[in-house]
C-alpha cells in the first residue's frame, strides 16, 4: 500500500492498494477535507477514450487518460502544439485537478502540465525536461546542465563526470537562473544512496550524502570524489588542552612536507582553539608570507572578530616551510604544533591554522580522530612527526587531523561543535582512524561499559560526518597510570578487536611500543604518557593492514597504490594507480 497526503495536517491525499491474486486489481481511496471517499477499482475511474474531438472541453474532463489523434484537434482544444497528444486528467472534486499533455513529436516528446485551483485552470507549462531522461556522456559537464532529469548508464561515465559514487544513477538539476541551482544524484546500486550539491555565489559546493544518524537526526556528509579535484585541510597546528599563549609578535615558520601532488593551495588561520571552538577577538597583522622561501604576500590583516582569514590561492605545491612575521593585539592562544619561533625550535605554535590544498581526486586522504598522542605531542615536531603524518608520507596519502591534546570521547559527543563542523564545507576524507579513549580512562575511575558507550556514540557521528570507512587502533599503556586505567584499557582493546560500531578493521598500535602491555618501551618513551619521534615512526611502520580508501583506491602494506574499478557486468579489477 502507498499513501500520499498533503495540505494542512494531511487533510487531502490518495491511498493505493494492489491486490495479490491471479487477476490483480488496483484500488484507490481519495481523501478530501479529511474525509476518505472509500475504496474503488481504478479500472472504474480511469479509462482511455481514443478520440477527443473539437467539441470536447479539456476544462471539464473527468479523471482518466485520453488521446488526441490530430494536430488540428489539439489546437482547437487550446493546446499550443500542432501534434498528436495523450491527455491525463487527475481530479479531486470539481475545483482541484492536474492535467498533463504529452505531445508526440517527430524526434522527441514534449510534456505540458497545468493545474486547477480555486481561481480556475492555470496556463500550460512546459515540463519536458523532467521527462527527458537523456543519458549523459563522459564529455558532458555537470556544472552546465539546465533544469531536468538525466541518466547515467555506467560507472565509467559517473567517474568521468566527477559524480560522488561510481554507479549507475539519475541526475536531477533544478535551476534559478545562471547562478543558483540544486543538483541531486541518486544511485542505482546494491546500497542506494542520494547525494546533493548546490550552486551558490561562490560556485558549486561539494557533494553531500543525504541521511545519517548523527545526533539522532538526519544529516548530510561530504563525500569523496572519484574524479576531478578535491580540497583537503592539511593541519599545521592542532587543538591544545592547556591555557598557554604565544608571543604577541614574532617571526614563525611551520614545516610542510606532503607526499602527494597539490595543484593549488591557500593558508587559513585565526587566533582560536579548535578543541573548544574558541575564536578569540584578536586582529593580527601578517607580513612577508613565504612558502618554500618564495615571497607570496607582503602584508595582510585578519578580521578582529575571531573569524578565519584566508590567503589568496597560490599555484603549485607548498613544500619546505610556511613562514611569516606577525603582530597581534593580544597574545595568541598556543596550539600543538612544531616549527620555529624567532628562529628557535618550538613544539607549541600560535594560531588555529591549516593549508587548504586542491589535489587530484585519486589522492587518498586519511583522517585521525584522536588526542595528544595523535597530534604528535612528545615528538620533536608535533603534527608533522605524528604517526599518521609519517604514515601518509610513506604511502602517498594526505593526513587530516581531527585531534586535540587532552581530548576524549566524552568531548566529541555533540555533533554541532566547531571541531566537527569546521571542515564540513570541504570534500570528505576517504577513511578515518578512531584513536580517542586514553583521556577518558585517564581518571582511573571509568568503567569498561561506559568506555564502550562513549566509543559507539562518537563512532556513529564520525561515520556520518567524517567517513563511513572507519578503522581503530589499540591503545598503548601509560607508565604513570592511576586507578583502573590499565584494566579498562586492556578490556577496551579486546573489545575493539571485535570491530564494533561498523568499524572495518583494527590495527595494533600498542605492542610495537610496549613489550609488556604495561609500560612504553624506553626507546619510544617521551614522558610516560606520550611517545617520542621514534615511537611515532614505530607506530607508522606498524600500520601493515590494507586500509580501504573510498572503495576505489587501496594502499597495500608496502605503500603501493591500486585503483579499483567495477565494469558494467559487475566484475572487479585492480590496476596500479
Amino acid at each position: 500500500m502507498e499513501i500520499l497526503t498533503w495540505g494542512t495536517g494531511g487533510n487531502s491525499g490518495t491511498a493505493t492498494y494492489l491486490t495479490r491474486s491471479t487477476t490483480p486489481e488496483l484500488l484507490i481511496n481519495t481523501k478530501i477535507n479529511s474525509e476518505w471517499s472509500g475504496w474503488k477499482k481504478l479500472a472504474d475511474l480511469w479509462f482511455v477514450e481514443n478520440t477527443l474531438t473539437v467539441s470536447d472541453n479539456l476544462d471539464l474532463l473527468p479523471s482518466g487518460v485520453r488521446t488526441i489523434w490530430s494536430g488540428e484537434t489539439a489546437q482547437a482544444l487550446g493546446l499550443p502544439d500542432n501534434l498528436m497528444h495523450t491527455i491525463t486528467t487527475e481530479r479531486w472534486g470539481l475545483s482541484a485537478g492536474i492535467q498533463t499533455a504529452k505531445a508526440r513529436g517527430v524526434t522527441t516528446v514534449k510534456v505540458l502540465r497545468r493545474q486547477l485551483l480555486s481561481g480556475g485552470w492555470s496556463a500550460w507549462k512546459d515540463v519536458s525536461p523532467w521527462y527527458d531522461t537523456t543519458a549523459l556522456s563522459s564529455s558532458d559537464n555537470l556544472d552546465d546542465l539546465t533544469s531536468g532529469v538525466r541518466t547515467v548508464w555506467s560507472g565509467t561515465v559517473a567517474e568521468a563526470l566527477g559524480l560522488p559514487a561510481v554507479a549507475l544513477g539519475v541526475v536531477t538539476t533544478v535551476r534559478w537562473g545562471a547562478s543558483a541551482a540544486v543538483q541531486t544524484y541518486e544511485t542505482r546500486a546494491l546500497e542506494v544512496a542520494t547525494y546533493k550539491r548546490a550552486l551558490l555565489s561562490g560556485g558549486w559546493t561539494s557533494w553531500q550524502k543525504q541521511g545519517g544518524n548523527a545526533g539522532g537526526g538526519g544529516t548530510s556528509v561530504p563525500v569523496s570524489k572519484s574524479s576531478g579535484f578535491k580540497t583537503v585541510p592539511l593541519s599545521l597546528t592542532s587543538g591544545n588542552g592547556g591555557s598557554g599563549n604565544s608571543p604577541i609578535s614574532a617571526s614563525v615558520a611551520y614545516p610542510m612536507n606532503w607526499n602527494a601532488p597539490i595543484t593549488r593551495w591557500r593558508m587559513v588561520m585565526r587566533d582560536g582553539n579548535p578543541r573548544f571552538g574558541i575564536g578569540k577577538s584578536n586582529r593580527i597583522t601578517i607580513t612577508d608570507l613565504r612558502a618554500n622561501g618564495v615571497s607570496l604576500l607582503s602584508s595582510a590583516t585578519t578580521p578582529g572578530d575571531g573569524s578565519f582569514w584566508m590567503s589568496p590561492w597560490f599555484t603549485g605545491k607548498p613544500q619546505g616551510s610556511l613562514s611569516f612575521s606577525y603582530s597581534a593585539q593580544l597574545e595568541p592562544i598556543a596550539q600543538v604544533g612544531g616549527g620555529t619561533i624567532n628562529g628557535s625550535a618550538a613544539t607549541s605554535m600560535p594560531f588555529e591554522m591549516w593549508v587548504e590544498a586542491e589535489v587530484p581526486a585519486y589522492v587518498p586522504v586519511i583522517a585521525v580522530l584522536g588526542d595528544s598522542n595523535s597530534c604528535g605531542v612528545g615528538t620533536s615536531v608535533p603534527v608533522h612527526d605524528s604517526y599518521l603524518s609519517v604514515y601518509c608520507r610513506r604511502i602517498g596519502a594526505l593526513p587530516v587531523h581531527y585531534s586535540a591534546s587532552g581530548d576524549s570521547w566524552a568531548g566529541w559527543e555533540n555533533p554541532n561543535q566547531h571541531k566537527w563542523t569546521r571542515w564540513s564545507h570541504l570534500d570528505a576524507v576517504d577513511a578515518v582512524l578512531l584513536m580517542l579513549g586514553s583521556n577518558d580512562m585517564g581518571s582511573g575511575t571509568l568503567e569498561a561499559a561506559e568506555a564502550q558507550r562513549r566509543f559507539l556514540a562518537v563512532a556513529a557521528i564520525a561515520e556520518d560526518l567524517i567517513s563511513p570507512i572507519m578503522h581503530v587502533g589499540l591503545l598503548k599503556p601509560r607508565n604513570t597510570n592511576v586507578g583502573n586505567y590499565e584494566v579498562v584499557r586492556r578490556l577496551h582493546n579486546t573489545w575493539l578487536k571485535t570491530k564494533p560500531g561498523n568499524v572495518r578493521d583494527w590495527h595494533d598500535l600498542n605492542s610495537p611500543v610496549s613489550a609488556d602491555d604495561d609500560n612504553i618501551l624506553p626507546q619510544y618513551n617521551a614522558d610516560g604518557t606520550h611517545m617520542n619521534t621514534a615511537g611515532h615512526q614505530r607506530l607508522s611502520d606498524a600500520i601493515v593492514k590494507v586500509i580501504s580508501i573510498n572503495g576505489h583506491t587501496i594502499a597495500s602494506p608496502n605503500g603501493t597504490m591500486f585503483r579499483l574499478a567495477v565494469d558494467n557486468a559487475g566484475a572487479l579489477s585492480a590496476v596500479a594507480a
